[in-house]
């Protein structure tokens, strides 16, 4: 994250509580100018008063702190990304990570074109059923949930190969990602991104030789320290 970049906090009518758990984070992050603003994202004219287009990236949120229907939430949510979505249409490189905390809203959320988003609740239940099965994973979680410790990232093929297509086995990935310091976990396949019957173009934990092509669009899913 660059030095002097702003975040910016839509909340309808924030809490006392949100409001110092936000100004303690401010002040353990000098370098960034983070700002919470009273305003509903549920209104069309306070979300086009932002100019989202301004922003490399949308993160949507649960908007209720007492709200316990996941449904509801993701109604909301849902209602927020199509606002989004009508004010950005033509908007060039603004990315859109969707939080959904009901699995089974997952094929609504992607119908609307969204960039990215995170089954809450499925993501803990796979994480919580892993560490029950070997408690030796909670070394791992920790290292990629740290903020100093490497994270998946999905970074395009663009940056291990110069010439496409590239055909060659999973092993050949594999090599290509251990010259950046990095591991690879899988591919993912830009054309079919935003298929979810085709799992959004993603495959992982492939056979070492697995005969694998790499277009210019296509991506390397890999663990690292950095983003690029």
């Amino acid at each position: 994250m660059l030095e002097g970049s702003d975040f910016d906090i839509l909340f309808d009518n924030p809490t006392d509580e949100l409001t110092e758990v936000v100004t303690e984070i401010k002040g353990l992050y000098p370098d960034f100018n983070i700002n919470l603003h009273n305003s509903n994202p549920l209104d069309l004219h306070k979300l086009e008063e932002i100019k989202p287009a301004s922003y490399d990236t949308v993160v949507i949120l649960s908007q209720s702190m007492e709200e316990q229907s996941a449904d509801k939430i993701d109604s909301d949510t849902l209602i927020i990304l199509l606002l989004l979505r009508k004010l950005v249409e033509t908007a060039d490189g603004l990315h859109i990570i969707t939080q959904v905390l009901n699995s089974e809203n997952q094929e609504i959320i992607t119908q609307t074109n969204v960039d990215d988003f995170i089954i809450s609740n499925k993501l803990i239940t796979m994480i919580l059923a892993q560490l029950s099965e070997e408690a030796l994973m909670k070394t791992f979680y920790d290292d990629i949930f740290s903020e100093d410790g490497s994270e998946i990232y999905v970074k395009p093929a663009t940056l291990y190969f110069d010439t496409f297509p590239q055909k060659i086995s999973f092993a050949d990935a594999i090599f290509c990602a251990q010259q950046r310091d990095e591991i690879c976990l899988g591919i993912r396949k830009g054309n079919l991104s935003k298929s979810l019957n085709d799992n959004f173009g993603i495959t992982l934990n492939l056979s070492k030789n697995a005969e694998i092509e790499l277009l210019e669009n296509d991506f390397l899913i890999v663990l690292s320290e950095d983003e690029l």
